[in-house]
């Protein structure tokens, strides 16, 4: 997730306290190494100042990953519970 939003701003030549608005820049940067992870909150205003929607982002997120959602088990049999 934090290479697509690093890939994203740099595309657009923005600086990480410029796409940080109401957040700080260290946050940006945290979410860009992978050391936070954004709430579906954040999430909506960072895509915005990024002028993507939250489809776009996470449409990127998936191919950038093969496809594969990271960060969620594989196995579904807690489902089934």
């Amino acid at each position: 997730m934090g290479l697509v939003f690093r890939a994203a701003r740099l595309a657009r030549g923005l600086t990480q306290g410029e796409l940080a608005g109401p957040y700080t820049a260290a946050f940006v940067s945290r979410v860009e190494h992978g050391d936070a992870i954004p709430s579906l909150g954040s999430l909506e205003v960072l895509t915005a100042r990024l002028a993507m929607t939250l489809e776009e982002f996470f449409r990127l997120v998936e191919r950038q990953d093969g496809g594969e959602v990271v960060g969620m088990p594989n196995d579904r049999s807690a489902d089934s519970q």
